[in-house]
This record gives structure tokens, sequence and C-alpha cells, in this order.
């Protein structure tokens, strides 16, 4: 059984956001379609369920929002859709993968909180979604990777990773690198993925993970998605808003999603943003000059202050 849909909040939610059914006769909201949509039902003391008791001329004329038409409303809600979402979604949960909604009462209290209407309407995810409410260190890298740096984030893991949960993005090298190490020592771990979950399944110490909840692989997109910019920028807000503390390993200079990461939140100043001081990085030296706490070495254990 799906829990996401006892209520009619998450239903309503995914069937509006969802690209399960990727049909081209019907297009569920965007990341931004969503924000305003949902800032408008929170301005108007509404929510999802509303849509249950307003005709479809009521709605669009209650939100004013352009995007929404009477005829977009009933493509999304069609039979056809509605019972491909209910077949796909069975699929996934044959292969342990469920969806998420920021309706359900799993959905992290921390985004809510830190976002409001911009937190992401609903995750697809595999594994331990406890681990989203204990103490975590994120290992923030872009895909670009070298021995050295994947090297001084393997073992600044061993010396974190027994008192927390360690996130890190879905992408290959030096996140690939921290997170095997994490689950074969016994460790816990988040991965965040920004495109195809099943990729993520690349070890048989992954299945276990996921078996023994010391893993979750967790996606604002679901199964067999291409990567995009787009999904990326909206799992490293998530990544970053949900992480207690951040270790940047290598970064670009004012570029990528890392630098934008933790751009964002220096202007947030929600988290202390560490940096691995390495002079052949010209990004870790610029965000080391914004304000990051520098690790020299792994033995720098400043970092637990």
């Amino acid at each position: 059984m799906n829990d996401n849909y006892i209520g009619p909040n998450p239903y309503i939610t995914t069937v509006l956001c969802s690209n399960l059914p990727n049909t081209n006769d019907a297009r569920p909201f965007s990341y931004n379609e969503w924000t305003e949509f949902y800032l408008r039902l929170s301005e108007n003391k509404l929510d999802p369920t509303d849509f249950l008791d307003m005709n479809r001329n009521g709605i669009i004329n209650t939100l004013n929002l352009e995007f929404i038409t009477a005829e977009r409303i009933a493509r999304l809600f069609s039979s056809k859709r509605l019972c491909l979402l209910s077949d796909m979604t069975d699929v996934l949960e044959m292969y342990g993968i469920y969806v998420l909604t920021c309706f359900d009462s799993a959905y992290p209290e921390k985004l809510q909180k830190n976002l409001l209407n911009l937190a992401p309407p609903l995750f697809y995810y595999a594994g331990a979604l406890e681990l989203l409410s204990e103490p975590s260190i994120a290992f923030a890298a872009n895909r670009e990777t070298d021995a050295e740096s994947s090297e001084f984030a393997v073992n600044l893991a061993k010396a974190v990773f027994n008192d927390n949960v360690i996130y890190v993005m879905g992408h290959s090298g030096i996140s690939y690198d921290v997170c095997d190490y994490v689950l074969a020592s016994g460790g816990k771990a988040v991965m965040w993925a920004s495109d195809d979950m099943i990729k993520q399944y690349r070890t048989a110490d992954i299945i276990t993970g996921i078996e023994q909840r010391k893993l979750l692989i967790i996606s604002t997109v679901p199964p067999n998605s291409m990567y995009t910019s787009e999904c990326a920028n909206i799992r490293n807000l998530a990544f970053y808003t949900m992480a207690d503390k951040i270790v940047v390993v290598k970064s670009k200079n004012t570029s990528g999603g890392t630098w934008t990461g933790i751009m964002r939140n220096f202007e947030s100043n929600k988290n202390k943003i560490y940096c691995y001081n390495n002079p052949k990085f010209r990004g870790n030296t610029a965000l080391i000059e914004k304000g990051a706490f520098p690790i020299n070495s792994v033995e720098d254990i400043s970092y637990r202050k």
C-alpha cells in the first residue's frame, strides 16, 4: 500500500507534479509553477484538497495563475493518466521506491520550515527516510574528480562517519568514493540524486545498505529521468538545506552547482561552511576568502566545533 495516498493532499500533489506518467498530452507542474501555485494557495488559505470542492473555473479565478487552465487540469486528472500513475507507482513500490510529498508527515520538517513554498513538492526515495532526522555532514564536490581530493574526502569521512549520517550528491567521483567507504565501514549515508535513481544501484553494498536501512537514495525526479541543470539546482537546494554541516571538497570558481549552493548558504547564514584548503583549487580558495572555514588536513578536526 502507498501510505502517501491515505489523504487527498498527497495524492493531488502527486497528480499535479509527478512525471511518472510521461505522456505528451498532460504536462505536470514544473518546480517553479508549483512554488507559485503553493504560494497562491497559502495566500488564499487553501490547500490541494480544495481541488475536490471547487470547479475548474473557480480554481482558475481564485488563484489567478496563467499556467493553470481548465484544459490542463482535465488532462492531469484524466482517468487514463490516473490509471497510469497508479500502475507506475505500484511498479516502483515493487522495487522498493516510494513517493513522498510535502503533505506527508514523513516529509522533512527542516525543508518545510526553511524553504516554505520553495520546498520541493515531492521526492522519490528508496531506503531509510529516518536518516534525514539524524546529525549529518554533507560532502560537496563538483563532478570533476582527482585522486588527491578523493583521498582527502575519504579520509575525512573516516573521522566523522560514526557520529554523522554522510550526505553526498548522486554523481560519480568523490561522492561515490565517500559513499562506498562509509557503507563498507558500516556507516550511514544519504545519496541525493538529480537524475536516474537506478544508476545509484551500483554495488552489492548499495543494495545491502538500503535493506539494512543504512542508506537512503532520494531524488526529486522519478527513475529513468535524464540529468538537467534545473533538477540539479532543486536537488542542491534540498541537499544544502538539510545538512547540519557542509564540507566543500572541491568547487569551481564562481560557477557550478557547488559554488552556487555555497553562495546561497552564505546569504542565508544557515550553515557554517568548511572547505578543503587546497591552493590548487581556485574555487576552494575563493570560498575560504569569502568566509569558509579552511581544513588543511584530515588531522584538523576543528570542523567538529
